[in-house]
């Protein structure tokens, strides 16, 4: 953590709720969580980061996961008015191997921690006498400092860390 901590770095996250049947695994549909960040990275660039660009990273998957999960973005980034509008994210993914690049470690890292902080319903009680859950909140509000909230124009809050429900998937119907 205090690698983190000490890195110049901003970190967003989904915690999202299991979806209770299949969703839609199509390669014309982003799904919203990737949108939501997608979202959150472009703002971020825009409004601290004036003239970069934002490159996108992922655990590489089998290579047909690899494959439908590039052409959800292009589709995305290209065809949709959303996505059009996303000018500071270079139109293309970047697959890696997890096991060997520290930047991919270190957000299952966070996603390990934030997950286990939502489930126990950390940011709602204190975890007094469980050492492990009392650890598992403070990575927690380090990771929450390490990330980046703001207002829109009419005044709505994004947050750098958001919840989605189920309801918000792309379903096979």
């Amino acid at each position: 953590m205090d690698l983190i901590r000490n890195l110049d770095v901003t970190i967003f996250a989904m915690v999202m709720e299991r979806p209770d049947r299949a969703i839609y695994r199509g390669d014309d549909y982003l799904q919203t969580q990737h949108r939501w960040i997608l979202e959150r990275v472009d703002a971020l660039i825009e409004l601290k980061e004036t003239g970069r660009m934002a490159t996108l990273v992922f655990d590489g998957r089998d290579p047909a996961e690899n494959v439908r999960l590039d052409r959800c973005f292009s589709n995305f980034l290209f065809r949709s008015v959303e996505g059009r509008a996303m000018t500071r994210i270079v139109p293309g993914v970047l697959f890696v191997d997890s096991e060997i690049t520290p930047g991919i470690k270190l957000a299952d890292f966070c996603a390990y921690i934030l997950r286990v902080y939502y489930e126990c319903e950390l940011d709602r009680q204190d975890p007094r006498g469980d050492p492990y859950l009392a650890t598992i909140k403070r990575y927690a509000e380090i990771i929450r400092r390490k990330t980046f909230d703001w207002e829109d124009e009419s005044g709505d809050k994004s947050w750098g860390i958001r919840t989605m429900g189920k309801e918000h998937f792309f379903y096979n119907e």
